[in-house]
């Protein structure tokens, strides 16, 4: 419930706020009888509950500025960018791997630790290193996007476009 109304809170704010300023915009505009107007887009509850969940942008850019009754009037755009998700990659003989997908990857963890000088004093450095294994054998790379495997000679194996797995 806390959740739910956290979350309400947080859309009716960014709304109001946005509003607000679109419409003082227009305000402004239509004092200059501007032949345009803004608005906001309509976005479904669900919608907003997956934008508050993902990493997203919302952002207003400002384009190039119109002369209006020898004043400068500017013009704004609206954007916006959600990362649904970031899949990893790697490539096995001549094809390449969706590493959240495929089965038959292992991941497994190595602790290092380190010690040196400093100061006189000996101080000991923690490392832990992923290790990613594909039926038996050590992934050497992973690539955070097809284009750099497919630069690499490979071609996509089922498992990068099957999105029911």
């Amino acid at each position: 419930e806390f959740e739910r109304r956290k979350n309400e809170l947080i859309v009716q704010e960014i709304n109001d706020q946005c509003e607000y300023y679109i419409n003082n915009h227009n305000v402004i505009g239509d004092s200059y009888e501007n032949k345009y107007s803004f608005e906001m887009p309509e976005i479904a509850g669900q919608d907003w509950m997956r934008l508050l969940q993902n990493p997203t942008v919302i952002s207003f850019l400002q384009g190039y500025s119109t002369k209006a009754d020898n004043r400068l009037l500017n013009v704004y755009s609206l954007g916006g960018g959600e990362l649904i998700e970031n899949f990893h990659y790697f490539i096995d003989g001549d094809t390449y791997h969706c590493l959240e997908k495929e089965g038959g990857v292992t991941r497994s963890t190595r602790d290092v630790n380190t010690s040196y000088e400093s100061e006189g004093v000996t101080k000991t450095k923690h490392t832990t290193y992923v290790e990613y294994s594909y039926n038996g054998h050590l992934i050497d790379a992973i690539y955070s996007n097809q284009t750099d495997c497919a630069k690499r000679g490979a071609y996509p194996c089922e498992c990068v476009y099957n999105f029911n797995i």
